[in-house]
């Protein structure tokens, strides 16, 4: 009996706390002007979730863009001297030039990118 009475209390008290979180109020400039960004794909998700700022969601989307149109070099403009790149069964850690030769070599291998990239691209933003 105690042991129900004491869970009873437990959960009432459990229940009748309000201590919901209030809507946080940001306080920024509003004479600051968020520059319009113009991403080089189209999303099939909503935009809405930002997780940080977007200009380096900008940076790797045009790096990808490159990589899709065969532009080594831009593909590695914004990449710094030092790299480490990891993807499945695969790790390199070195100059951003060298990576620039491998994946060249590479990306030459490949017919179409795009056909590939779309396929990777939409099983990675579906599941």
């Amino acid at each position: 009996m105690k042991h129900s009475l004491f869970l009873t209390i437990f959960c009432i008290g459990l229940f009748s706390c309000n201590s919901g979180s209030k809507p946080e109020i940001s306080k920024t400039d509003s004479s600051e002007t968020k520059e319009a960004i113009v991403y080089p794909f189209t999303p099939k998700y909503s935009l809405k979730w930002q997780p940080g700022d977007e200009k380096y969601a900008l940076m790797v989307l045009n790096c990808l863009k490159h990589f899709e149109e065969g532009d080594m070099k831009g593909t590695f403009a914004d990449f710094a001297d030092t790299v480490e790149f990891i993807k499945d069964g695969y790790h390199f850690k070195g100059s951003r030039d060298s990576l620039a030769v491998i994946t060249a070599e590479s990306r030459a291998e490949m017919a179409t990118v795009s056909k590939e990239f779309d396929t990777w691209l939409t099983a990675f933003y579906s599941g």
